[in-house]
């Protein structure tokens, strides 16, 4: 059995962490590491080591400490790729002809892309006769038993996450171990900005923005049911005073009966 298990890089959230002012990039408090393994990847491993062979692999550069910590861990390839779109990545897990795919969010994505069974927030991975079992974690630490065909893509519950420890010897012993460097960018996300548009006004329907009108064009296209508004008022036509307009409307509301 076949397992992908994403690992990465993230911001220690226990550091007293500030951003720079002059280089505007995160820093600590000296003597202290920004980054740390991800322990959702390091418990992603220790979960497919228990079902079959594990590839680690990772998003982008940077990541190469959660790379050698898998292998540590227990997985037996470590993959660097580079960022590419969903499409991308759900093709190159296509290739190596996964069963299991176990990431972060993208899982959704990478399950949507190859039409795979998927599911997230899960805990106790075993297989059962060919079929995923899991327990799903659910609020006020409620739990449901759950179950999905393979080939699927899943995400592990995030709160209170315990990976096993992984000794130094074993870190040190891997240190030498080579990562592969594999390109998916045939479908690189772009990221130049579009060229800027001017900014049109919000029309209802793609109707056309009516002209400006007087009120007593207004109050007249009213009275009479017409549907589509008047033109602009022409030089000719001439001017009310707001009494007179008043008048006008209450005239329009006696008509109708809308006055008691």
């Amino acid at each position: 059995m076949r397992i992908l298990v994403q690992v990465w890089c993230e911001i220690d959230p226990t550091l007293n962490v500030r951003i720079d002012r002059q280089t505007t990039l995160p820093a600590v408090d000296a003597w202290d590491q920004l980054l740390r393994v991800s322990p959702l990847g390091r418990a992603g491993v220790a979960a497919g080591k228990r079902l079959g062979e594990v590839t680690a692999f990772a998003l982008g550069a940077g990541h190469d400490a959660a790379l050698r910590h898998a292998l540590a861990g227990g997985a037996t390839r470590a993959v660097e790729l580079d960022r590419g779109d969903a499409r991308a990545l759900a093709g190159w897990v296509q290739a190596q002809a996964a069963d299991l795919v176990i990431a972060d969010r993208l899982a959704g994505n990478v399950a949507a892309q190859l039409g795979w069974s998927h599911l997230a927030g899960l805990d106790d991975l075993h297989m059962v006769g060919g079929v995923l079992k899991a327990v799903r974690c659910l609020e006020r630490g409620d739990r449901e038993i759950v179950s999905a065909r393979l080939p699927a893509a899943i995400r592990l519950q995030a709160d209170d996450v315990r990976p096993p420890y992984v000794a130094r010897a074993r870190l040190q012993a891997v240190a030498g171990c080579d990562i592969e460097q594999v390109s998916i960018s045939g479908a690189v996300e772009s990221t130049t900005p579009a060229p800027l548009q001017l900014l049109r006004p919000r029309t209802k329907q793609g109707a056309q923005p009516r002209a400006a009108t007087s009120a007593h064009s207004r109050l007249q296209a009213l009275m009479s049911g017409a549907a589509s508004v008047p033109s602009a008022r022409t030089a000719d036509e001439p001017s009310r005073t707001v009494e007179e307009m008043a008048e006008e409307f209450v005239r329009y509301l006696l008509h109708h009966d809308l006055l008691p």
